[in-house]
Parts: structure tokens; C-alpha cells; sequence
């Protein structure tokens, strides 16, 4: 059985063995919820419709990420 993730002590994502991280997307957001509330407060909350952009954004970097790759010697 898979143990439970927790985002105060685990990293969202894991290391393959290329090393390129390759992240979980209910990890990742569950991740970004107890960074908000460390750093800004136990009122701060991650809402139904701010997961279109975060989508969005993590899509984003995951593709400049593969260009960055592919461009390096």
C-alpha cells in the first residue's frame, strides 16, 4: 500500500533516473496549499477555479523545461 504523501516533508515530485524531476499534479497542488499556508497563513486557500491556471502554468514550465533539455550539451 502506497503511504499517504505529505507536502511538509516530501517534494511534490521524484527524480528518474536521467535526474529530470517528474512531478505528481495532486501532490503538486497539495504541495503549493501548505506552502500558502506557511508563508502567508492558515486563511490561505488554493480555489476551484485557480487550479485552471496553476494547470496551466505547470504546463508551461514543463514544456520550457523539455526545450532547456534539449538545448543543453
Amino acid at each position: 500500500m502506497k503511504k499517504p504523501y505529505n507536502p511538509a516533508t516530501e517534494k511534490p515530485y521524484f527524480i528518474d533516473e536521467e535526474g529530470a524531476r517528474n512531478y505528481d499534479y495532486d501532490n503538486t497542488i497539495r504541495y503549493l496549499q501548505y506552502k500558502g499556508r506557511v508563508k502567508f497563513g492558515k486563511h490561505f486557500r488554493i480555489h476551484k477555479e485557480d487550479l485552471t491556471i496553476i494547470s496551466k502554468l505547470a504546463s508551461l514550465l514543463h514544456q520550457v523545461r523539455k526545450l532547456v533539455r534539449k538545448t543543453q550539451p
